[in-house]
């Protein structure tokens, strides 16, 4: 319980505090004077005085706050200094308000960077094919389940990381694959207009991964029931598995309902019922769904990569779950997920616990992603949200005039019942997912 708390208290407390350090450093940069910077919320523990800025350290650490000289149009002492935000042109001020959101973004990029450089690159060290979509461009010109891919484009490959790579940074007019089938040499072909519009660089393949176990979270159903790292699933409810992919979605396909696992351990056999816990999950359309999980993950190698290259995987990975994030909010608003899946600060904390007994690099990868998750809910256009902030901003830059005072106060009093209605919405939906 202690363990769940500091570990959200930390996640949240430094999201928050990096995106108000958005906020400050542009407003500083633009000549905004900053009356006060906390770290934490009032009532303040501590604090100096350095030039026209206080900063300080507040009892409450969830986060902090700025406060910028003449931040509020209605605000008393206004004397249209140019070091108050309120006569700063409107660029400035959108520019100081998109700061907050910015910087969550620049801590993801950060985060993932430190995670590669120190984790490395997840790898497969084969290039034998395991599975095949239905309709891909991979099936469509023939290629087969056990084929073993030796060349992409003329390059030789020796890892799964090699092939995909190889086939998004393909520029040539026609792209051909070369593997092996059972001693005897294959070329398939694809054009980079099929490839191009099917949006597939996978082609619709995916790895051969055998059923090794390389990893067993602690206090999940198979860790309790005595799985270890190095034991290999041979069958799950008497049917004999060979892919890891295919162990995977027996056991996805069963959440709640009690399976039977059959596994060896050197010349030992075990069997035993285990029950998955359920869990929602999001696949790359953005679809939630409900699947079954027991706490164990493949063997997978990591490969070293260099500084510039971790740094660039990190942009990579923040765009993928920013997209991620976009499609989700996306078909939430089109009513295609039910709103039930959004996830409150009970999960969140829950996840911050249970992260943090994995490990620090688990913690700070959660970081990451709630990261880019709190710069999308900021910049949502509900009033008294940074986005809110923005799209009055604009309609000030398109019709040369702010809204009344009247008027920002009642969208900013809709808004602020939005949130609350969200919030008591979401903790709801939290404290129903814990008694599951």
């Amino acid at each position: 319980m202690l363990t769940t708390a500091l570990a959200a208290i930390f996640v949240l407390g430094v999201l928050i505090f990096v995106h108000e350090l958005g906020h400050f450093l542009a407003a500083k940069k633009i000549g905004i004077r900053v009356e006060r910077f906390s770290l934490g919320f009032p009532p303040k523990l501590i604090g100096k005085k350095i030039g026209d800025t206080e900063y300080c350290v507040s009892w409450i650490p969830l986060g902090g706050y700025v406060k910028m000289a003449g931040e509020q149009p209605d605000e008393e002492g206004l004397t249209g200094a140019p070091y108050e935000f309120q006569s700063r042109k409107v660029w400035e001020r959108m520019l100081v308000v998109f700061a907050g959101p910015a910087m969550n973004f620049i801590t993801a990029v950060l985060i993932f960077w430190g995670i590669f450089s120190i984790a490395g690159l997840a790898t497969l060290t084969t290039t034998e094919i395991g599975g095949i979509e239905e309709h891909s461009l991979a099936a469509q010109a023939g290629v087969q389940v056990g084929d073993k891919v030796l060349a992409v484009g003329g390059s030789q490959v020796n890892e799964w990381n090699e092939i995909y790579s190889l086939v998004q940074d393909f520029r040539g007019t026609t792209l051909n694959i070369d593997v092996d089938r059972h001693g005897q040499r294959h070329t398939f072909f694809f054009s980079p207009e099929a490839i191009h519009q099917a949006e597939d660089y996978t082609l619709g393949l995916s790895p051969f991964v055998g059923t090794e176990i390389g990893s067993v979270k602690k206090k999940k159903p198979a860790h309790t029931s005595g799985l270890k790292p190095g034991d290999v699933i041979v069958s799950i409810d008497g049917q004999a598995v060979h892919q890891w992919d295919d162990m995977a979605e027996r056991i996805h396909a069963k959440p709640g309902v009690p399976i039977s696992v059959q596994w060896t351990r050197g010349d030992q056999s075990f069997e035993t019922e285990i029950t998955p816990e359920a869990q929602e999950s999001m696949d790359a359309e953005g679809n939630v769904t409900e699947i079954g999980l027991i706490g164990i993950g493949p063997k997978i190698e990591r490969k070293r990569v260099d500084i510039l290259t971790s740094f660039w995987l990190g942009i990579q990975q923040t765009v993928y779950v920013a997209k991620l994030t976009v499609t989700f909010v996306k078909k939430l608003i089109l009513r295609q997920i039910s709103p039930k899946f959004i996830g409150g600060p009970i999960i969140i904390a829950q996840m911050a616990g249970e992260t943090a007994r994995a490990g620090l690099l688990d913690l700070f990868g959660l970081m990451a992603l709630l990261s880019i998750n709190l710069a999308f809910l900021n910049i949502l256009p509900i009033p008294i949200l940074d986005g809110g902030h923005l799209l009055f901003l604009s309609y000030e830059g398109i019709t040369r005039k702010s809204l009344s005072l009247r008027q920002r106060g009642v969208l900013q009093q809709i808004g602020f019942a939005f949130l609350i209605l969200l919030m008591v919405y979401v903790t709801y939906n939290d404290i129903l997912k814990l008694f599951k």
